[in-house]
């Protein structure tokens, strides 16, 4: 379900959630609101630490009859890769607050009965980002879950520190959802790089995270993460003209 902020129509965007507004904080776990919550550490983390705690949201038996939406913004008409944020806004105890990667968990002062107005609840969320656009801004909720949850890795993926992160995010998430780990390289001022990333669904949306740039949600796409065209596809397209973006198969 998408409650969007103004007039622009989005089909197929992607949106970058990175850029200093995702930057991994000391504060991104919390032991305030309805229940602890653990941050992965993933950098560029908004988006899907804001997915996590909205998992936890409704499947911790003390706010799971509660309201929940997961908020983000940053996105450009012509779909350019643009820095943006994601947040989970919440009604708890019948006062709105937010669950952002940056400061925790942060009352706003709001109406709980405008929680659904994106005019009322969006300037006091998007004033902590003075820097960032705000085009875009919209709600989002994971009501599509038709797809049974499970995480997919590649039997030989790399054992690295780097990717530590990444693979506790992943496992976070698979467990409500479809997740596929994927490694791939890309070219950086003229060598390549190795990488991976984490494809996952939410609200209905294929949703990519690599470290380097945050996470692509791509509307208009179904969310299907073994989709492996569709993931080098939007790689290359964040990683630029030239990247080479290339998926590593699996030797295991």
């Amino acid at each position: 379900m998408r409650v969007q902020l103004g007039t622009i129509a989005l089909v197929l965007t992607v949106l970058a959630l990175s850029a200093g507004g995702c930057k991994t904080g000391a504060v991104g776990s919390v032991d305030a609101g309805p229940f602890m919550f653990k941050a992965t550490g993933a950098p560029n983390g908004c988006f899907i630490e804001s997915v996590r705690f909205h998992d936890e949201f409704y499947a911790n038996s003390r706010s799971r009859e509660g309201w929940m939406r997961l908020l983000h913004w940053g996105i450009k008409e012509d779909y350019t890769v643009t820095p943006g944020h994601a947040v989970a806004v919440f009604d708890w105890r019948g006062k709105l607050a937010i669950y952002d990667i940056n400061g925790g968990v942060i009352p706003i002062a709001v109406d709980p009965a405008l929680k659904m107005d994106l005019t009322e609840v969006g300037p006091p969320v998007f004033r902590r980002y003075p820097r960032f656009e705000t085009t875009g801004a919209e709600y989002m909720i994971d009501v599509h879950r038709r797809q049974r949850p499970g995480l997919t890795i590649p039997r030989d993926f790399p054992k690295a520190p780097k990717y530590h992160p990444l693979l506790r995010a992943a496992k976070a998430l698979a467990r409500h959802r479809p997740v596929q780990v994927y490694r791939f390289a890309y070219t950086s001022d003229g060598r390549e790089v190795e990488s991976a990333a984490v494809a996952f669904a939410f609200d209905g949306q294929l949703c990519i995270y690599v470290a380097e740039k945050g996470t692509m949600v791509n509307s208009g796409l179904l969310a299907r993460v073994d989709n492996e065209r569709i993931i080098r596809t939007r790689l290359e397209r964040a990683f630029g003209e030239g990247s080479n973006v290339r998926l590593i198969p699996s030797r295991g």
